[in-house]
């Protein structure tokens, strides 16, 4: 039983990650590339109701001229590794502006850090399957 737990938590996880890569990869390929800045830290407490929150920044981002935007990425995380006022870069698609991403360490870094879970897991159900069997 908690090898399919691995096998499924796993395989969610690498397509996640996956899908989010290429997401940004071709935002970056096809998107307008520009800075953003952080307005405000959205905060969400979690489901369980146990105190736990979660965060994302708001970003303000111009699409034109003195035209802007302000949208929050989809990933929630805590700690949030943006503060309010900073600067990051942010692509979005020019026919979608709704179709957009952070493109900067911690965004990278979460799509590995995803990618890689879903991995391990994914590994450690292959060990416990030979294992058994």
């Amino acid at each position: 039983m908690t090898e399919f737990m691995l096998l499924v938590v796993g395989s969610v996880l690498v397509v996640w990650g996956f899908r989010r890569r290429n997401k940004r990869i071709k935002l970056l390929e096809n998107g307008v590339t520009t800075e953003g800045v952080v307005v405000s830290i959205e905060r969400s407490q979690s489901s369980s109701d146990d105190g736990v929150y979660t965060y994302r920044p708001v970003v303000k981002f111009p699409i034109g001229d003195n035209e802007f935007v302000t949208k929050s990425p989809e990933l929630y995380t805590n700690p949030c590794p943006y503060k309010e006022g900073e600067t990051i870069k942010v692509i979005y698609d020019r026919n979608d502006v709704d179709t957009f991403s952070l493109n900067d360490g911690p965004t990278v870094f979460a799509e590995i850090v995803i990618f890689g879970l879903g991995v391990v897991f994914l590994i450690i159900a292959a060990i416990i399957l030979m294992v058994n069997h």
